[in-house]
């Protein structure tokens, strides 16, 4: 048995291991592909989440102003307003007395959301 075991080696089927080059290039189309489908989902799902984020902000800042005028009779400033906001350095807050707004501006991405159903 011995003797014949050389010869099985010279003989043996060579078996590669790794990948082809059409594999590698399948494999890259197919990541190309779910990233171009993924990246914009995420992008959109972003954007509503900033939104969201806006209408959050601006209910509250409207029960504030909603708050403020029943307490003290008159309507708030801007001033008053932004005591409620979290991130001031990145939100700013505009009170519209005379069309009952309050306008939450983001400054990152430039959103605007105009509340009226609070104040």
């Amino acid at each position: 048995m011995l003797p014949f075991l050389w010869l099985r080696r010279a003989f043996a089927i060579y078996t590669p291991k790794g990948f082809t080059l059409v594999e590698a290039i399948v494999i890259a189309v197919v990541i190309a592909v779910l990233s171009a489908i993924a990246i914009p989902l995420y992008n959109g799902y972003l954007s509503d989440a900033r939104e969201d984020r806006l209408r959050g902000l601006a209910a509250s800042a409207g029960a504030a102003a909603n708050a403020h005028y029943r307490r003290t009779g008159t309507h708030p400033d801007s001033a008053d307003l932004n005591l409620f906001i979290s991130d001031q350095t990145r939100f700013t807050v505009q009170v519209d007395s005379t069309n009952r707004l309050v306008i939450i501006t983001d400054t990152e991405s430039a959103e605007e959301i105009k509340d009226t159903s609070a104040y």
